[in-house]
């Protein structure tokens, strides 16, 4: 075989397996696309059955409220889903519709779960401290996210804190008409019993939930 004949071949050779290469990679980055779209749908369809479930639960404690004081399942299954529907939402971004109709759903839930808060301290003589939580995810607000940090660690170390986080993009009747009565026109912005805060650290909050006698545990 001559030398330019070898050439040729090792060129060609090269050239096959550089293509065999990229088809490999396109292959490869095909299926793990799809598996993430396979989690994202299934945590969409997870989204899903945990509204309906604490839909009901909510209907369920409604009728006798004072009997479950010292019960935290549908609490707790709220901020999961807030968990889920976070990570959804960086997957498949704000304006997605599935993201926007999950959270509109999940608004809904938080809302009727203020009100029962709202319902027990009033019929039941508890201490419950509700807090909203407005912000937004489009940009325009920097100290958003360690605004909500701030919230998921208090809520942790006190038990009594009860955090209602609304993303003020979300368009429903009882949302704006929540921030029409509370007269949200910036975030972040929180709204306890007594006052309205802006960006709030961790010592600034502790000292204001002290002037509600809530005690944190480590």
């Amino acid at each position: 075989m001559r030398k330019h004949d070898v050439s040729l071949f090792k060129y060609g050779l090269v050239f096959c397996l550089t293509i065999v290469v990229f088809l490999f990679g396109v292959l490869l980055g095909n299926y793990f696309t799809e598996r993430k779209f396979d989690s994202i749908n299934s945590i969409e369809d997870n989204l899903r059955i945990q509204t309906a479930g604490a839909e009901l639960q909510y209907l369920l404690l409604i009728q006798q409220p004072c009997k479950y004081i010292n019960s935290t399942p549908l609490t707790d299954d709220l901020y999961r889903i807030s968990e889920r529907l976070d990570y959804m939402e960086s997957q498949r971004g704000e304006n997605d519709v599935d993201v926007l109709r999950l959270k509109n759903t999940y608004s809904l839930l938080q809302l009727r779960h203020w009100l029962f808060t709202l319902k027990t301290n009033e019929q039941c003589k508890t201490n419950q401290v509700p807090v909203l939580y407005f912000y937004s995810n489009s940009g325009d607000c920097p100290q958003c996210k360690e605004q909500g940090y701030t919230l998921t660690y208090l809520r942790k170390h006190y038990p009594d804190l009860r955090v209602y986080s609304f993303d003020v993009n979300v368009k429903n009747p009882a949302l704006d008409t929540l921030k029409q009565v509370h007269q949200i026109t910036a975030t972040p912005t929180l709204i306890l019993p007594d006052r309205t805060l802006g960006f709030t650290t961790i010592d600034e909050m502790r000292t204001a939930l002290a002037s509600h006698n809530l005690t944190a545990i480590e």
